[in-house]
């Protein structure tokens, strides 16, 4: 059973980049570029498989999504316009979410725009930071990283 279990997980994890990433179709003048999303888990279970994950917007459309179904690493792209400001938002719906997951979110010119490195420190829904997109390489308004909130219990 464990065997079917692991096949299904993996058919998922293969599958599902492609169906929550939203197909950018950029405004004329403006170019689609990507960022980098780098996750671990250091108990090896994804991101209390896939539980937990975090969503790109641009105003209110949601640009794609960032989860670890299963083992220890993984990574993702997420489509984005230049010059769109882009939000990262965490999403933690059972509050289960513990310090053995991190994460590093990258530019396309390979910057590092936001590292985490406990995300329990986050609250389900908390928008954790913003960055402009540009084609060569994007720069993060950090506010969030410095200022971001402990959880309320």
């Amino acid at each position: 059973m464990k065997k079917y279990l692991q096949i299904f997980l993996l058919l998922v994890a293969m599958l599902l980049p492609w169906a929550t990433q939203a197909q950018v179709s950029c405004p004329p003048g403006q170019t689609s570029c990507n960022v980098v999303v780098m996750m671990w888990d250091s108990y090896g279970d994804g991101w209390d498989y896939g539980d937990c994950y975090l969503e790109f917007y641009s105003g209110s459309t949601l640009l794609g999504s960032a989860s670890l179904l299963d083992g220890s690493t993984g990574s993702t792209t997420v489509p984005v316009c230049e010059g769109d400001s882009i939000r990262v938002v965490w999403n933690d719906p059972w509050d289960g979410c513990t310090d053995e997951i991190s994460f590093r979110i990258l530019s396309m010119g390979g910057d590092t725009l936001m590292e985490v490195s406990d995300a329990s420190m986050y609250n389900d829904g908390q928008t954790m930071t913003t960055f402009e997109a540009t084609s060569s390489t994007t720069t993060s308004s950090r506010e969030a990283s410095l200022t971001r909130g402990r959880r309320g219990r």
